[in-house]
């Protein structure tokens, strides 16, 4: 273009200025022109309007010329056929499409209040950060190549992202949590979207999105590779108002430090109370020596978990204290009492067809 900045949207601008401020960004950044911010940030390159600045804050109507395939369409639904109400769709830049679809969701994301002490605080039914990094991610990380819009399905029981591209790069639904950052769109991510802080340098979009989730007791997003398309599924749930005492108690009373493997840990026992080594071992497949670090850091320092048995044989199940925290000790006690009467069955059974060593016994009980 003669003059590549008028392909720049000015309400793009202005959002990406607006959220400069909010996210503490330099003075001299914010003190440049337009133009010269627009430089700075990968924009423009020797002069030139890139692709990447292109997507990220320009005209719809040069992305509709320059980058046909980039699209998005917001649909609010009863079932899976049927409406809701008329569905939202453009070709607007990944600044102003965000802006637009953040404002669509928070009109239809409603709000649990949590009363503690003299407060009362609001959570709502899907974490505004997760379902920003999630739209970031859908956008960033498309296969611009493949006709396709993003599509955004707002159902009543669940929350659904497709966004045109499978995984790259050895990314699978299975190791998405921990494997290595990937970019398919490497100047869009990694120069464009980092230099506008929409993205930061480690790549923890994925991350953030199930701490976030985590942190409120809620079911973290199932991945799927669909065909040429990944979607992101975030089931409806509201705040579990136990689970987030049990993480007070330990970040406020004992200071810890609870990272994503002990929260994905103490969410899987809140749902299952007690499992086998295996049943863990399937559920977070980590390496085992990171998976026995993660289960006696949580039994010998937070006092969360507690076992019965040795090795592979071993059955893990939430603490007394973790039990009485989740205002659960009944079920604790119940639980206790199956295990013992579990035991004597156990110990029954195998006396009908061999003798038994005390020290056997106390290998598989842990007695």
């Amino acid at each position: 273009l003669d003059n590549p900045f008028r392909a720049i949207s000015p309400a793009a601008i202005e959002i990406l200025r607006r959220e400069m401020k909010h996210m503490g960004s330099p003075s001299d950044l914010l003190a440049c022109d337009d133009k010269d911010l627009c430089g700075k940030l990968g924009f423009l390159k020797d002069g030139r309007l890139t692709i990447a600045g292109l997507l990220v804050a320009g005209r719809d109507e040069f992305i509709a010329e320059h980058a046909p395939n980039h699209e998005w369409k917001y649909s609010r639904l009863r079932t899976d056929t049927d409406y809701e109400t008329p569905p939202v769709s453009g070709r607007d830049c990944i600044l102003v499409a965000l802006d637009k679809i953040m404002l669509l969701l928070g009109q239809q994301n409603p709000m649990t209040t949590v009363p503690s002490g003299l407060f009362h605080a609001e959570f709502p039914q899907y974490p505004t950060i997760a379902l920003r990094e999630a739209l970031l991610n859908a956008f960033a990380h498309r296969d611009f190549t493949i006709p396709g819009m993003v599509f955004i399905r707002h159902y009543r029981d669940r929350f659904e992202i497709n966004s045109p591209g499978g995984f790259a790069g050895g990314v699978t639904p299975e190791n998405i949590l921990h494997h290595a950052p990937v970019t398919r769109n490497r100047y869009l991510v990694e120069t464009v979207l980092l230099a506008t802080r929409l993205v930061n340098r480690q790549n923890l979009g994925v991350p953030r999105i199930f701490r976030a989730l985590l942190e409120e007791g809620k079911e973290p997003p199932a991945f799927d590779e669909i065909g040429q398309t990944v979607r992101v599924t975030f089931p409806s749930q509201k705040v579990d108002q136990a689970f987030k005492a049990l993480l007070s108690f330990l970040t406020d009373k004992q200071g810890a430090y609870l990272d994503l493997d002990d929260l994905l840990l103490l969410h899987f026992f809140r749902r299952r109370h007690e499992a086998h080594w295996n049943d863990i071992r399937e559920a977070y497949p980590y390496d085992d020596r990171r998976l026995r670090e993660k289960l006696a850091s949580l039994e010998t320092h937070l006092l969360m978990l507690e076992h019965s048995g040795a090795s592979r044989g071993a059955i893990y199940r939430l603490s007394r204290r973790a039990s009485a925290i989740l205002n659960e000790g009944v079920a604790y006690d119940m639980t206790r009492r199956l295990d013992r009467e579990a035991i004597k069955v156990r110990i029954l059974s195998l006396l009908k067809d061999r003798p038994l060593r005390n020290a056997e016994i106390r290998a598989f009980t842990d007695l």
